[in-house]
């Protein structure tokens, strides 16, 4: 049974840029303020707004990490950098594939329009997104495709 709904295939030979921040508080709220920075972002009159990337995140070695996807903008980074310091120091990693960062796209950002990914390591923030009034689409990885996902 195919999937009712918009899904993006994500090139999984791009580098993601790790943000890492110690886990202190739920992740859950670390998400909250992530959607709402990122939404912030889509409405910016800067440059920031014009640009494209896939947002990965999830929990490693005690951290949460934010992943944005290159190609790499410093407003981009630095307004997750500025987000998670919120919650605690912030260390940023060495770009790694999206491939080998263990992380689950969580938001695709195109000039602007934000939209949620929906997936088995997402779910949990999905009444998050919903509450945005967020586009809700299925991701699939280029190296892990969804076997029940038809391309037309």
């Amino acid at each position: 049974m195919a999937l009712f709904r918009d899904a993006y295939l994500i090139d999984t030979a791009r580098l993601a840029r790790p943000l890492e921040v110690a886990l202190a508080a739920p992740a859950g709220d670390l998400i909250d303020a992530l959607l709402d920075r990122v939404l912030l972002m889509g409405r910016s009159l800067h440059e920031v707004r014009q640009h494209t990337f896939a947002l990965f995140a999830g929990e490693r070695c005690g951290a949460f990490v934010v992943a944005p996807s290159e190609p790499f903008h410093d407003g981009i980074v630095a307004s997750l950098r500025d987000l998670l310091a919120d919650f605690g120091e912030v260390r940023t990693g060495a770009d790694e594939p999206l491939d080998a960062c263990g992380l689950c796209p969580l938001l695709a950002y195109e000039a602007g329009r934000v939209s949620f990914f929906d997936s088995p390591g997402t779910r949990r923030w999905l009444a998050l997104a919903g509450r945005r009034g967020l586009r809700i689409l299925g991701a699939t990885l280029a190296h892990e495709p969804l076997v029940d996902l038809e391309i037309e």
